[in-house]
């Protein structure tokens, strides 16, 4: 299938040993849990590339976006790499997608840490991304989500979250609600946040290379 012309902005960090995965690396350890971050932003990636939507571009966290191993990661492949901008991940999401969207291509943003993402699930994003829908969302399970879309500016929408709480999901509905923009919730899924997620992770195929270390730290 080709591309149907929407872009997918991916929100990642420099998988570097110590500012990835901390709560993961105190159980399995700052180097594992750096490259495991690197494996799931990889699975990320090529889930989009696999998706097939338009053009993606990786989006690195402010201070982390001249990492060299953010940019081999670019170049290997073929990504964009750009820098987050905005005092908090609303601000920075805000700001990509007001970027995004000011060529008016309806755009998904995705964060880097779902080991359960599938091609299939960002085509169901992107086809919820249609009239009547002016945005949707991926759910997590954790009360955020991971996955925003738009196809028309919307800066209210990231302020007034209390951001990296359970509250995150139920205050964005309240937004939408307030701002009138009509939307469409796929399925709930899960990030690899906590070493409890570590044993769901090793059950995907995507990561059979990494069972033993997963089975271990989930356990």
């Amino acid at each position: 299938m080709g591309s149907i012309g929407i872009r997918t902005l991916i929100f990642a960090k420099a998988p570097v040993p110590g500012q990835v995965k901390t709560r993961l690396a105190s159980v399995i350890g700052a180097q594992p849990a750096a490259a495991l971050y690197r494996q799931l932003l990889n699975h990320c990636i090529g889930c989009v590339q696999s998706a097939k939507l338009g053009e993606a571009v990786l989006f690195a966290a402010p201070t982390l976006a001249a990492d060299a191993l953010l940019k081999e990661l670019a170049q290997t492949h073929g990504l964009p790499l750009l820098p987050q901008q905005g005092d908090d991940i609303g601000a920075r999401m805000a700001h990509a997608l007001r970027w995004s969207l000011a060529d008016a291509t309806p755009t998904l943003l995705i964060g880097s840490d779902c080991g359960a993402l599938t091609p299939d699930y960002l085509r169901a994003a992107a086809a919820a991304l249609g009239a009547p829908n002016d945005v949707v969302l991926g759910p997590a399970e954790d009360g955020g989500y991971f996955l925003v879309g738009a196809r028309t500016q919307c800066p209210d929408l990231f302020s007034g979250i209390e951001w990296s709480t359970p509250r995150v999901l139920e205050q964005t509905r309240r937004r939408l609600r307030q701002t009138g923009l009509r939307w469409h919730e796929l399925a709930a899924t899960w990030d690899v946040d906590e070493p409890r997620d570590l044993a769901r992770l090793a059950q995907l195929d995507a990561f059979r290379a990494w069972r033993s270390l997963l089975q271990q730290g989930g356990a």
